[in-house]
Parts: structure tokens; C-alpha cells; sequence
């Protein structure tokens, strides 16, 4: 049996409750064109493409063993390539952007951590300057002399060398 698919739009119009002057005017056509598509065995692809949108359906589903591969029975799914084009560069620029804008983030994020640590620090130095340094009991215990002491023992342990050579005299001590 062959396929008429002016036949098969017709009964598909009449199932969705469309009148024919409403899809006349969704495909860019006329109430006589509508009733020509009826008559007709095949139509152009790209009228069958605009047809199956209008009305929601997949016609070259019968013209294939199944839906159309890549468009399923979904035919709101199936755009023209000038607008498959326009999204693709809309998705593109939309890309772009939250690239963008994640580098931003990624160096925001950076920034507040180096600032933080910058805060701490500060912080931290504050806290030591801030309090003072209270002596330890041993520093506090440790005077002058307590320190000569030690010293002095280690002096004497120490090989002192003895200058053997005559002090010479100053010509301010010569006598003239």
C-alpha cells in the first residue's frame, strides 16, 4: 500500500483539534494550499519539516522503519539549522561566560585564603606584642655578678700568653 501522506496530515489536524485556517497560518501558507497538501502522494522536506512542528508529530517517521533516529518521536526536538546554529553560539557565549566568571570565583576564593592568613598572622604578631615578655625565674635570678663570677673562673683556666717584647715609649715620654 503507498504511502499518501497529504492523507495522513489531514487526519492528523483533525486529531488535534486544529482548524484548518489556524494551521494554514502556523505554516506560513494558505486555507487552499492546505487543502492542496491533502490531495498530495509527497511533499518537500523542508513543508513536511514545518508541518511535522507545527503539529507536534514526526511524519518522516514513515518514510523510515521507525522515528527518526536523532529526532526520536519528540518532533519539538527537530530545528532548523539556522537556529541549531543561533543556540549552538548562544551555548558558546553562555560557556564563555561561566568560564569566566569560575576564574573569578577560583581567584576570589584565593584572595579570601591570603587574606586570611594575613589576618591570622596579624593577629598572631599582635598577641606577642601585646604581652609582654614576663622574665623567666632564672633570667630574673641572673645578676651582674652571678654572671662576672663564671667568667672570671673561665679566665683563669684559660693560657694567658705574656708579652715578652719592651713596651716602647711614647715621644712624649722621652726625656730631651
Amino acid at each position: 500500500m503507498a504511502l499518501h501522506i497529504g492523507k495522513m496530515i489531514r487526519s492528523r489536524i483533525e486529531t488535534s483539534g486544529m482548524n484548518k485556517s489556524e494551521f494554514a497560518r502556523r505554516i506560513n501558507s494558505t486555507p487552499q494550499n492546505v487543502y492542496s497538501i491533502f490531495k498530495r502522494k509527497s511533499l518537500d522536506t523542508e513543508m513536511l519539516f514545518e508541518i511535522s512542528r507545527v503539529l507536534g508529530f514526526d511524519f518522516f517517521q514513515y518514510y523510515t522503519d521507525g522515528p527518526t533516529p536523532h529526532v526520536g518521536s519528540d518532533i519539538h526536538s527537530i530545528l532548523p539549522a539556522s537556529q541549531i546554529n543561533q543556540e549552538l553560539n548562544e551555548a558558546k557565549r553562555e560557556l564563555e561566560m561561566l568560564r569566566q566568571e569560575n576564574k573569578y570565583l577560583h581567584e576570589l576564593v584565593r584572595l579570601q585564603r591570603k587574606h586570611a592568613e594575613m589576618a591570622e598572622l596579624m593577629s598572631n604578631e599582635n598577641d606577642l606584642s601585646e604581652t609582654p615578655a614576663e622574665p623567666t625565674k632564672q633570667a630574673a635570678e641572673t645578676t651582674p655578678a652571678k654572671v662576672a663570677a663564671p667568667i672570671k673562673q673561665i679566665k683563669k683556666k684559660l693560657p694567658l700568653k705574656k708579652s715578652t717584647s719592651k713596651r716602647k715609649s711614647s715621644p712624649k715620654n722621652k726625656p730631651r
